[in-house]
């Protein structure tokens, strides 16, 4: 099986989908949410960035698809996804590096059974004032990540979350895209 990466704006069919993914991950976070109130932000979204001819937002949609590719249990895909974004991120330069890559690896690194490497990886990602001050990657990720922590050695946890604090988030891009290249996440 083989993944085709694409444009949104290029394939408008794909947003109900994508809506539904959505949804089903995130509408319970706000009481009165709905798929179609989903399917109509995306629409709206796919119209603002195709006419303004926006693609650099591209790589938040394709991390956005990891959570959604991991919560229905697609592993294998899901790292794709995260490959791919990573090249763009990584040749693009973004103002915000590593924004949603981190959380995601770090989930990734929980599923595959390394607690020790999740909890470096989230506490990477609070660098990020985005990710640090953001209800949902708290209640999405952190909580989840938090719990591993604690289940972990004190000695453990503390010289992961430490060595998480210390790593160049640049780099950590660049370690990350080479291990899914080389098929060492799996």
């Amino acid at each position: 099986m083989s993944i085709e990466f694409a444009f949104l704006a290029d394939c408008v069919d794909a947003v109900p989908i994508i809506s539904r993914w959505y949804f089903d991950e995130w509408g319970h976070l706000e009481p009165d949410h709905s798929i179609e109130r989903a399917h109509d932000r995306f629409a709206e979204s796919i119209t603002l960035l195709d006419n303004m001819s926006e693609r650099s937002l591209l790589p938040d949609v394709l991390f956005s698809q990891v959570y959604a590719l991991r919560a229905l249990g697609k592993r294998r895909q899901a790292l794709e996804m995260m490959a791919h974004a990573l090249r763009m991120v990584l040749a693009s330069g973004p103002l915000n590096p590593m924004r949603f890559e981190l959380p995601a690896v770090a989930l990734l690194s929980a599923d595959a059974g390394d607690a020790e490497r999740a909890v470096e990886f989230y506490a990477a990602a609070l660098q990020s004032p985005y990710i640090r001050n953001s209800t949902w990657f708290e209640q999405f990720a952190g909580e989840y990540i938090a719990a591993l922590a604690a289940e972990l050695p004190e000695e453990t946890a503390v010289a992961a979350q430490e060595r998480g604090r210390q790593r160049d988030l640049w780099t950590t891009a660049e370690e990350i895209l080479a291990e899914l290249e080389e098929g060492r996440m799996v």
